[in-house]
């Protein structure tokens, strides 16, 4: 068998958006563009037996059904567009191709940013667009008062004015006064009309039912507000409605019909930012709780051979179909029409997104540990089959490393996951690495992860647990608001100590730590508080909670959540700092790597700078690689370039610490 290496995800196909109607299959396929340093998308079609390709021009992330027999999807392909959209003009384009193939056709285009878009009725688009609220009605301005709306901008753009908590978005730097909202677009008048909400609402999700737009909207002024409210428009009577005002809910979806109207939410009373969402019904302006769901909806199962998402819930036959993370896999389940929980689709890996159609489920899922593929699950006769193969030859010929799955810790329920390299002999003695997840609150499952299989076939054991804190397993178990560094840390340290008892010719002496995110913080914790690993590379890391709270476009509500803290009482500051590893960096004395993306805003590699300060100060062996437009995506969908840097500058560090 063949090593995996480090490059061979450049010919892996990533799969999402994916949906079905009467004349088959339409998703996005994703591949690695290494001669741009980029990534190509186009839209496939699965039709009567037959997988192809729909366009061509490698920058199609999107699209929805306009009708039975054709799609809309937005792209920029005229360079005159082009030029205007890079001097600062909004503008974007829609261009319409059938499903039984043919060229693609300039539809139409709107003077928006368009974030996302889906028809409603038989010739209208609803459009989510990026507003800059400083020219809120910029899309009704002659060409004249747009053109100097661009020069104003690009006379000012030397400097950020900050009003407004968060600031910042992961990647996309300042976001100052842009807020989401609605439009529709009619295809037979070639008119736009402005959903007009307050200034000052940000629209976040939102579901057509009949003639109705139903939107989750939080007030963003200069703080924005978590908890949301609920508003309706008909597009038919140009009618707006509030249906639920000062709400205490954080929503994450609306769906259902004109009958129940389905709303995901959670108080976040009991646990907080990581509370799972529970199913609310809308009754009379109210939120009534219908079914107290304590597990997660969405798949968290971690990988990084993914790129684009898609739906992970559907309404269908007055039931509510959605993914949810149980243990450590992700499965399809439904609300039914009596407001029960009942498992529809339970796999070996990870459903990743879905659609339904005439009674049958079209998912993209990782299943038995291979990489993405499309499947169809038949809800009758509970049969599934691949619809794809794109990636069934990618490991062809490779040593891809079995999961060992054990549930580990003296009953604490943690589930503990190791990787053998090939030709394992259990009379040699191995190097062996621990991989933290992030989060905390996804999980480690058996689905293909590169960069462990990676490390596996460079002849290392790779071990990987779900600690306290993970998903998987309820809300309580995922709760660790102020107690970061202690019972984590322990499940952590005990699984160890578990693959030791397990894998006796492991060599405690040779021991690396990894991890990212959650995971990075948890590297700075370890390194802080053992010398029990040869070394450590620490990933998008949080060393100090303090700086996080005001440095990330999370971080004001985050860190102090997770903390159990208050930034206004100085002993909830002081609490903050005790769950900080910089306040223990003097104790580090392994050698550390870190590694950071300069547009990371997620946790901002100003927390990589302190740590790698703080212990290259004390003499500690330590490098910092800073990725230059990368953000804390870098791992999943950085540039494959720089991906590759990444992956060698990991190992490299392993090889040169361990015996």
């Amino acid at each position: 068998m063949n090593k995996i290496e480090i490059n061979d995800f450049l010919e892996f196909n990533y799969l999402g958006k994916i949906k079905a109607n009467q004349n088959g299959v339409t998703y996005i396929n994703s591949k690695c563009d290494i001669a741009n340093n980029d990534y190509i998308h186009n839209i496939n079609q699965f039709s009567n037996g037959e997988l192809f390709s729909l366009t061509s021009f490698n920058n199609e992330t999107s699209f929805t059904y306009e009708n039975n027999n054709s799609i809309l999807f937005k792209n920029m392909r005229d360079q005159r567009h082009i030029d205007l959209q890079k001097q600062g003009y909004q503008l974007t384009d829609f261009y319409r191709i059938s499903l039984n193939k043919g060229e693609a056709t300039f539809a139409f285009s709107v003077d928006l940013n368009v974030s996302d878009y889906k028809m409603i009725g038989s010739n209208k688009m609803l459009i989510k667009a990026d507003v800059d609220l400083e020219c809120e009605d910029y899309h009704e301005l002659s060409l004249e008062e747009k053109t100097l709306y661009v020069k104003n901008k690009k006379d000012n753009e030397d400097y950020s004015i900050v009003e407004q908590i968060p600031f910042i978005n992961n990647g996309a730097s300042f976001t100052n006064m842009i807020r989401s909202k609605l439009f529709i677009y009619d295809l037979e008048l070639n008119c736009l009309t402005y959903i007009k909400l307050d200034k000052y609402h940000n629209v976040d999700s939102y579901y057509i039912i009949e003639d109705k737009i139903y939107m989750s909207v939080s007030t963003f002024e200069t703080i924005e507000n978590e908890a949301k409210m609920i508003m309706s428009y008909n597009y038919l009577s140009d009618e707006l409605v509030c249906e639920l005002e000062n709400s205490i809910y954080s929503i994450s979806e609306i769906s259902g019909s004109d009958d129940k109207i389905i709303v995901i939410a959670s108080d976040k009373a009991k646990y907080g930012i990581n509370q799972n969402n529970c199913f609310y019904q809308l009754i009379h302006n109210s939120l009534v709780l219908i079914c107290d769901y304590q597990d997660s909806i969405g798949s968290s199962v971690g990988s990084d051979c993914r790129y684009l998402g898609g739906e992970n819930l559907n309404y269908y036959n007055n039931e509510l179909y959605f993914i949810t993370t149980i243990n450590y896999q992700s499965h399809i389940y439904k609300l039914d029409c009596n407001n029960k929980i009942a498992p529809v689709l339970e796999i070996d890996g990870s459903i990743d997104c879905f659609d339904i159609f005439e009674d049958k489920i079209y998912f993209i899922g990782m299943l038995n540990g291979s990489l993405q593929e499309v499947y169809v699950f038949d809800l009758f006769d509970k049969t599934i089959q691949n619809i794809t193969y794109v990636n069934s030859d990618m490991l062809y010929q490779k040593y891809v490393s079995s999961y060992i799955h054990f549930n580990s810790i003296n009953d604490r329920n943690i589930d503990g996951f190791v990787l053998l390299p090939e030709n394992f002999d259990e009379n040699k003695k191995y190097s062996a690495i621990l991989d933290i997840h992030g989060g905390p609150k996804t999980v480690f499952g058996e689905v293909y992860y590169h960069e462990m299989q990676v490390l596996a076939s460079s002849g290392y054991v790779v071990m990987f647990c779900n600690p306290k804190g993970s998903d998987g397993k309820g809300n309580e178990f995922g709760d660790i608001r102020g107690l970061y560094g202690s019972c984590d840390y322990d499940d952590i340290m005990l699984f160890v100590d578990d693959v030791l008892k397990l894998f006796p010719n492991v060599d405690e002496n040779n021991l690396v730590v990894l991890g990212g995110s959650y995971g990075g913080f948890m590297t700075n914790w370890i390194i802080s508080h053992t010398n029990r690993f040869k070394c450590a590379i620490s990933q998008r890391s949080i060393s100090n909670w303090i700086s996080m709270f005001g440095t990330t476009d999370i971080g004001f509500r985050f860190a102090t959540d997770q903390c159990a803290a208050n930034m206004n009482e100085i002993d909830s500051q002081l609490s903050m700092w005790d769950q900080s590893p910089l306040k223990y960096a003097s104790n580090v004395t392994t050698p550390t790597l870190f590694i950071h993306s300069k547009n990371d805003y997620r946790c901002n590699m100003v927390e990589a700078m302190q740590m790698f300060t703080a212990i290259k100060k004390n003499n500690v062996e330590s490098r910092m690689v800073l990725f230059n437009d990368e953000n804390h995506e870098l791992s999943r969908s950085g540039k494959p370039l720089h991906r590759i840097k990444r992956l060698q500058e990991i190992i490299n560090w392993i090889t040169t610490y361990l015996d």
